[in-house]
């Protein structure tokens, strides 16, 4: 699921001093949290989409994500790398 552009405050730990009013000025264009979080919420909590696993949501509603996440190779490509930087590069892809 995608949540939109939010404005979670997850960078403002990160951001270099320099930048701290500029992030603070893009965060009144993002959505807020509580905004944000609403299609998380609604995939935990809708009986009616209590069967649905696999299917990519946006703003509460089924979509397509990105042409790259359809690529087989790119999937294994991902996978192999993320157990190799978390040391658990045994494992075989559960797709």
């Amino acid at each position: 699921m995608h949540p939109g552009l939010t404005a979670t405050g997850i960078v403002d730990d990160v951001a270099p001093r320099a930048l701290v009013p500029t992030v603070g000025f893009i965060k009144l264009f993002l959505r807020s949290p509580a905004a944000g979080a609403k299609t998380t919420l609604l995939l935990a909590t809708s009986p009616e989409l209590g069967g649905i696993s696999g299917q990519y949501f946006r703003n509460g509603k089924p979509a397509t994500s990105g042409v790259h996440t359809y690529d087989r190779e790119f999937q294994e490509e991902i996978w192999r790398v993320s157990n190799e930087l978390v040391g658990l590069d045994e494992l075989a892809p559960s797709f």
